[in-house]
Formats: structure tokens, C-alpha cells, sequence
């Protein structure tokens, strides 16, 4: 088994069944128990693998994106207290990418906004998941488009959009997305249902080149212009690094470089900025401490 503990501004305690699970926590402890991580682990000598969990980080990454509109990409991390700490922040809007985690996060956010950004999806979860009143929905293609069915009026779609541009080190471009030649015409498609059109596009994971942004936000002026296509919002997607190395992300030339061209192409006219962290916002809150039991040479490790 697992624990999740607390050191200094770490205050909650929880167990799951095994160090790979995080569903499914439940909170029973509610007090500082040391003044810091390795204070703690000295103390506890703990045989099993343990969880921390520093809200003060949390929140001081959850600053960071505050370039722009932040919708948490939910599925980084499911845990219920992470979903409270954003909302007590004020971070009431969420990405989600499946059903379950949209009862999950009414329980823990019952009035959060959901965006459903996640465009594969069978008829019986679109079914499900507007009961819980989505707001904005990507988009493909127009089957995708269609596949919706009837959505309130003046719903959003974000239309995700595809550039033959390499996100690092994993490229979610080569998987989907709708290519620039279709954008337009979903979003007129939209505009015919009532619907209000905007544009999103995912880099991949783990970016760290603010170029590869700015391209898709050139392609983004480029097909919105000559359609004549006022959008209401531009979401930027994720892809932000973390913590590798021991070289920490610099966010905030990521962000001046997207809010810089975007107020160059569109200047008064500029969209909104919609951006969808999940592990860049979560991941260094969180740290795993196994315990080594023995050694064998130089790489075998119980």
C-alpha cells in the first residue's frame, strides 16, 4: 500500500491501494506532522512507499498560468483535494476527458464550468455527459460535429486544429485534429447550429519550444481572417513542461511569446486565452519516496 502524507503546508493524510493508484483516496487526517519532507521521513521510518502533497506548490504553479483563462486538464490528476484546492483558488474550470471524471469532479466542484475536450466519444457518453451541463466541446470533423447532436445555444465549439508541427517529444498532431481547410467550414457549421466557434489545438507533452505555439497561432490568423470568423476564445491546449533534470520550466517565456503574437496578428480583435495545464500545474506537488531493500550490482533494485 500507499500513503499519502503531509509536512509543512501539506495537511492532508490519505491511503490508496498501491503507489500506481490515485483514485479512490480517502482523507483522514487533516494536521501538519513535520516541518519538512525529510524531517518526516527520519521520524516515520516507514517501510511502504510514501506520497506527498504540497498545496503551497500547487498554488504556486496554478500562478503561473495565470497568463490566461485556465482550464485544469482533470485527468493529470483525479484526487479530490487537488480539485478543492483549485477551486478555493478560484480555478472553477475544468477539462475533462471522460464521463467518470465528470461525477468525480461534481462531487468535489458541484457548480465547476466542464469543457469536453476530448473529441473521441460514443454517442451513449455524449449522452451522459450533458446531463452534467458541458459547455464547450471539441471537434474534429463535421461527423464529430454532427455526432453532438442538439447542445444549448450559444454552447462553444472548439474546433481542434492540426499543423504538421512537431510538439516534443510526443506529437499529438499526427493523431488528430482537423486540417486547416476544414477549420472554416466547421466553424460555419457551428455558427448554423447557434453555436459559438473557437479553436484549440493540443502540441503534445512536454513542449518547451514557445515557437512551436506561435506556429500554430500564425495558421490559427490565417484561417480565421479569410473566413471572415470573429472567435471568441483561443485555446493554446497544453503540452508545458515540468520539472526535468533539475531544470524548471520557463512558463513565462512560453506565455509572453503566445500572448505577444496573438495580440500581433489579431490586435484589437484578439480571442480570449484558454489554456489546459494537467501535469505541468500537478506533478512537482507531488512527490513518491520508495524505499530501497537491497541492492544487486550496479542495476538490480528490490
Amino acid at each position: 500500500t500507499c500513503r499519502m502524507i503531509s509536512t509543512k503546508n501539506l495537511l492532508y493524510c490519505c491511503s490508496v491501494q498501491s503507489a500506481a493508484v490515485t483514485r479512490g483516496c480517502q482523507i483522514y487526517s487533516s494536521r501538519s506532522i513535520a516541518r519538512s519532507l525529510h524531517e518526516h521521513l527520519w521520524q516515520s521510518r516507514s517501510d511502504r512507499p510514501l506520497q506527498y502533497f504540497s498545496p503551497r506548490v500547487l498554488q504556486e504553479n496554478y500562478w503561473c498560468f495565470l497568463s490566461g483563462f485556465v482550464s485544469y486538464a482533470v485527468k493529470a490528476n483525479p484526487y479530490s483535494l487537488v480539485l478543492e484546492y483549485r477551486a478555493a483558488a478560484g480555478l472553477t474550470t475544468l477539462d475533462l476527458a471522460s464521463p467518470v471524471e465528470m461525477q468525480v469532479v461534481r462531487v468535489a466542484v458541484p457548480h465547476a464550468v466542464l469543457h469536453y475536450h476530448n473529441p473521441v466519444r460514443s454517442l451513449v457518453e455524449i449522452d451522459v455527459t450533458k446531463r452534467f451541463g458541458v459547455r464547450s466541446w471539441s471537434v474534429d470533423s463535421q461527423a464529430d460535429l454532427d455526432k453532438l447532436g442538439a447542445v444549448p445555444l450559444r454552447a462553444e465549439i472548439a474546433v481542434r486544429l492540426h499543423v504538421p508541427v512537431a510538439g516534443e517529444p510526443y506529437n499529438f498532431g499526427t493523431t488528430s485534429g482537423a486540417i486547416p481547410a476544414q477549420v472554416a467550414t466547421l466553424w460555419r457549421s457551428a455558427q448554423q447550429h447557434g453555436l459559438t466557434p473557437s479553436l484549440t489545438f493540443q502540441l503534445g507533452t512536454q513542449c518547451n519550444a514557445p515557437a512551436t505555439w506561435v506556429c500554430y497561432i500564425e495558421v490559427a490568423h490565417a484561417v480565421s481572417q479569410p473566413a471572415g470568423i470573429w472567435l471568441d476564445r483561443l485555446n493554446v491546449g497544453s503540452g508545458f513542461t515540468v520539472l526535468r533534470d533539475h531544470q524548471a520550466p520557463n512558463l513565462k517565456r512560453v506565455f509572453g511569446q503566445i500572448s505577444a503574437r496573438i495580440k500581433a496578428l489579431f490586435g484589437a480583435e484578439s480571442p480570449a486565452l484558454v489554456c489546459e495545464p494537467g501535469r505541468a500545474m500537478v506533478a512537482s506537488a507531488f512527490t513518491l519516496v520508495l524505499q530501497f531493500k537491497a541492492l544487486c550490482g550496479l542495476r538490480t533494485v528490490f
